[in-house]
C-alpha cells in the first residue's frame, strides 16, 4: 500500500491538513476513486451528502468536503446514490419503563460508553451500572457519552424520556431534521451537547423547536454552517453558556467571526462564552460588546486574534473574566498591557 501525504491548496484535497493519508492502491470494497477539478485522485468512502457538500471516509476519519470540489462524474455519481431508495430505519420504540431506558443504553450503547444519572425521588444519583440502579421509582436524569458509536443516537426514545435534563450525543452519523425534532419533549432542559461528524442541514437548524430552554450549550465548531447560525441561535434564546469546540483540529470551523457577529445578539443572557478554534477579529469583538451580561470569555488557539481586538473589550463592564490559552502570537508583555487596559477583568494566559 502507497501512503502519499496531502498538502494544502485550492484543490478539493487542499482542504484535508498534511497528517491525511491517501490511498492509491489496495482500496476496499466500500471506498471508490475520487477526482477534484484539477484531476487530483484518491479511495474514499462515500459517506452522505447534503445540497452543497459530500462526507467522505479517508483513513478511517470523516471530513466534510463541498460538491464543487468534485469532478462532474463524482457529482452525478452522488445525485445516483441519493435517488436510491434508502433502508429503513426504526423511528419508534417499544415502550419501556425507564430501567429498560438505562439498560438500553449501557447495553446496546454500549460503544459510545454512556455514563447516566438518575433522579429517584429528591435524590440525584450518578450510576455506572444497571445493578447500582435505585431499587424503587427513578427517572433518567442525564445521559452522557464519552464516545461515538456507529449507530445513529436513538433520539425517538426522547419521547420516553420528557424530564431528561442533561443529554449528550456523539454522533458519527448525520442528524436530521426529524432527530432533533424530538427535543421538544423535553420539559426541563438544562444541557445540550452535540459533538457530530457532520454538519447540520438548513433544513434540520428549522426543525429545532422554537423555544428550547437550554441554558448550557456545548456543540462542535462544524455542526452549524455559517449561513445558519443566526437561526440556530434563535431556538435558544435562554442561553447562558456556550461553548464552540473544534471536534478535528483537521476539520474547517464553520463557525466563523462573522457568524459569531450575527448570532450573538441572540443570545441576551450569555454569560460565559468559550470558543476553540475559531477566528477572533475586530467584528467578534465588536458582537462580544453587545453580550452585555457576558461574564466570562475563553479563547482557545483562536485565529487572527491580535492585541489591538482584545483591549476593545475594555468597554465591556460585566466581563470578569479572560482566558487565553494556546495563542501563541500573544505574549506575555501584551497580556501585561491587556491587564491594564481590562482594569475590572482578570486575565489568564496559558501560552
Amino acid at each position: 500500500m502507497k501512503l502519499v501525504h496531502s498538502s494544502r491548496s485550492s484543490s478539493l484535497f487542499g482542504i484535508l491538513t498534511i497528517g491525511l493519508l491517501f490511498l492509491d492502491l489496495c482500496a476496499t470494497a466500500a471506498e471508490r476513486s475520487w477526482t477534484d477539478v484539477t484531476g487530483r485522485k484518491i479511495q474514499a468512502e462515500y459517506i452522505a451528502s447534503d445540497a452543497t457538500s459530500v462526507t467522505l471516509s479517508i483513513a478511517g476519519k470523516h471530513h466534510q468536503l463541498p460538491l464543487t470540489r468534485l469532478s462532474a462524474a463524482d457529482q452525478a455519481w452522488i445525485v445516483e446514490q441519493k435517488s436510491s431508495p434508502a433502508p429503513a430505519v426504526a423511528t419508534a420504540f417499544p415502550a419501556m419503563t425507564q430501567r429498560q431506558i438505562f439498560e438500553f443504553f449501557f447495553n446496546d450503547r454500549a460503544a459510545s460508553k454512556p455514563r447516566m444519572s438518575v433522579m429517584a425521588g429528591k435524590e440525584f444519583l450518578r450510576v455506572s451500572d444497571p445493578s447500582k440502579l435505585p431499587a424503587g421509582d427513578f427517572y433518567v436524569h442525564g445521559i452522557f457519552e464519552a464516545a461515538k458509536s456507529p449507530q445513529p443516537f436513538p433520539w425517538a426514545l426522547l419521547q420516553q424520556m420528557p424530564k431528561l435534563m442533561d443529554l449528550s450525543v456523539k454522533s458519527s452519523t448525520p442528524i436530521t431534521a426529524a432527530d432533533l425534532a424530538h427535543l421538544s419533549v423535553l420539559t426541563q432542559p438544562y444541557s445540550l451537547m452535540i459533538d457530530c461528524d457532520f454538519t447540520l442541514d438548513t433544513a434540520a437548524v428549522a426543525a429545532l423547536p422554537r423555544q428550547l430552554t437550554h441554558k448550557y450549550l456545548v456543540i462542535s465548531t462544524n455542526l452549524v454552517a455559517e449561513k445558519d447560525l443566526p437561526s440556530f441561535a434563535k431556538h435558544f434564546p435562554k442561553l447562558e453558556m456556550l461553548f464552540a469546540k473544534r471536534a478535528d483540529s483537521e476539520a474547517p470551523a464553520l463557525l466563523t467571526d462573522q457568524a459569531l457577529a450575527a448570532a450573538l445578539p441572540a443570545w441576551s443572557d450569555l454569560k460565559d462564552l468559550a470558543l476553540e478554534g475559531t477566528r477572533f477579529t475586530a467584528a467578534t469583538a465588536k458582537a462580544i460588546q453587545s453580550s452585555r451580561k457576558l461574564e466570562k470569555l475563553t479563547l482557545t488557539s483562536s485565529e487572527g486574534i491580535t492585541l489591538a481586538d482584545l483591549t476593545a473589550l475594555a468597554d465591556h463592564r460585566s466581563l470578569k473574566t479572560l482566558k487565553l490559552q494556546k495563542i501563541p502570537q500573544i505574549t506575555d508583555k501584551d497580556v501585561q498591557t491587556l491587564q491594564a487596559a481590562l482594569k475590572d477583568c482578570k486575565v489568564d494566559h496559558e501560552p
